[in-house]
């Protein structure tokens, strides 16, 4: 397939970009090669810069790990006696009538016997578990800047290859300082032994009468009769300490890059125009919530500074979610983007860790690390060759397509929502404008392809230098228009 390539396109973070393309059904279709853009079902239509890296593939096991041991025995000392014998004290010899001698007990003394106690040994292991996140393969090439289409639809990507700084994101509690204490106890009750606990007067009683029970009037209880063994204290637990690995330089590796797979149908065989800009001057930061308990459920509060992505497709302007993937929803600018990782950090909510308790039971909760933050600063597009609609490196995903007004600023940026900017490249009957009416206001491009000879030579009339066809570049008719 044919293509042009410009060997070198200065580093940038501002660029405006105007084109015309018509691609067939077949070509849209065809976008399934070994490369990074084949791999994500891109057909180019430009590609520049470089190509990043994905986030590490990585593994995250658990394992258990003993956090506490306790051994020891706990003596339980019987709450209840039980009933033992009874004792005469008080014993008269009576003659009875008919002269028997009779022997009688007036006094009864009661006893009780309280068991010795049981005692139970034994250990006991409890389990915390334990994680370790490990890297499984090198991160893998994502694709370079590039504009093209996807699933028939339009893809705009702008890629740093630039790798942010990412600080407290992820963490892993990968050990336990284990505890181990004695459980020594005593479970309080009555002391081991026989004792006294009352007695029955009976002395007023016929001596006949005597076997019958203790009346209440006569029972004299002891006081206190059984001493108390009493419970040991509760036993304080030593506490087992957490050790956490900070594992973020891991978990978001991602090179910084600006995406959209925008909602908006290509149809395939008529010509469509194309204005896309980018201004990543500002760079992009966001940062995790506080506390759990404040987070918002909100990407926009968690935003420090956002780049800014332009798309307009066939004279229609595209914002929020149609003009980046990650844009910082619900109120950020209509133009705001983000990166995909800085997205997925914003609002993030904090580890934690539970302490020892205190004296009263209270477990405090400690936060693991500090507060989220993703930065990429000095966001560009890096210095390399510019391909329309691929480079050589890339060729293998060109499919035939047809190009026209391929214009190009770099260090600028415009906002397609104005329909005074949209004229620059389109007028209002669908049809390209002259260059030079863009050129008026913005400045001579850095690339310009304008005209069937320019193309076919790579001849670059912008600033820049001259570039190099690849293959046949034919003509074709007639000229661009919306529709047709």
């Amino acid at each position: 397939m044919s293509y042009v390539t410009l060997a070198s396109l200065p580093s940038f973070n501002k660029c405006i970009i105007s084109f015309w393309f018509k691609m067939s059904s077949a070509a849209m279709n065809s976008g399934s090669g070994s490369s990074t853009l084949g791999q994500e079902n891109i057909v180019p239509l430009v590609v520049m810069g470089k190509e990043g890296t994905g986030s590490i593939p990585y593994d995250r096991t658990s394992s258990r790990m003993p956090a506490y041991h306790s051994s020891g025995c706990t003596t339980f000392y019987s709450p209840n006696a039980i009933f033992d014998h009874t004792e005469c004290t008080n014993l008269v010899n009576v003659w009875a009538s008919i002269g028997q001698e009779l022997w009688c007990c007036f006094t009864m003394d009661f006893y009780a016997r309280v068991p010795d106690p049981v005692v139970s040994c034994g250990e006991s292991t409890s389990y915390a578990f334990v994680y370790n996140t490990t890297p499984t393969d090198p991160a893998p090439p994502t694709p370079p800047t590039c504009i093209g289409v996807s699933n028939n639809c339009l893809y705009v990507n702008f890629e740093t290859a630039k790798k942010p700084s990412v600080s407290s994101y992820s963490y892993d509690l990968s050990s336990v300082n284990t505890v181990s204490y004695s459980a020594d106890s005593t479970r309080g009750g009555l002391l081991p032994g026989t004792y006294k606990y009352g007695t029955c007067d009976r002395s007023s009683i016929p001596c006949f009468l005597l076997d019958i029970e203790c009346f209440s009037s006569d029972w004299q209880p002891v006081a206190d009769p059984y001493p108390s063994v009493p419970s040991s204290p509760p036993i304080k637990v030593p506490c087992a300490t957490n050790n956490w690995t900070d594992t973020t330089d891991i978990t978001m590796t991602a090179t910084g890059a600006l995406t959209n797979h925008n909602n908006t149908n290509i149809s395939p065989d008529k010509w469509h125009h194309v204005l896309v800009s980018v201004d990543m001057s500002k760079g992009v930061s966001t940062f995790g919530a506080p506390s759990d308990e404040s987070w918002d459920g909100t990407v926009s509060s968690y935003v420090s500074s956002a780049a800014k992505l332009y798309t307009a497709i066939d004279d229609v302007n595209q914002t929020e979610f149609d003009v980046c993937d990650d844009w910082p929803s619900p109120n950020g600018g209509p133009n705001d983007a983000l990166t995909s990782d800085a997205y997925k950090l914003a609002g993030t909510t904090p580890q934690y860790d539970y302490g020892c308790p205190d004296d009263s039971g209270h477990t405090p909760r400690v936060q693991v690390g500090g507060i989220a933050k993703y930065t990429l600063n000095n966001m560009s597009v890096p210095a390399g060759p510019l391909g329309i609609p691929a480079t050589a490196a890339y060729k293998s995903d060109v499919h035939h397509c047809e190009m026209a007004e391929f214009q190009m600023w770099v260090g600028q940026s415009i906002d397609p929502a104005s329909q005074s900017n949209r004229r620059l490249f389109i007028d209002s009957k669908g049809k390209p404008v002259d260059p030079k009416v863009a050129a008026q206001q913005l400045g001579k491009p850095t690339v310009l392809f304008h005209g069937s000879g320019n193309w076919i030579k790579a001849h670059n009339t912008g600033t820049g230098a001259d570039g190099t066809p690849t293959g046949k570049i034919k003509r074709y008719k007639p000229d661009p228009q919306l529709g047709r």
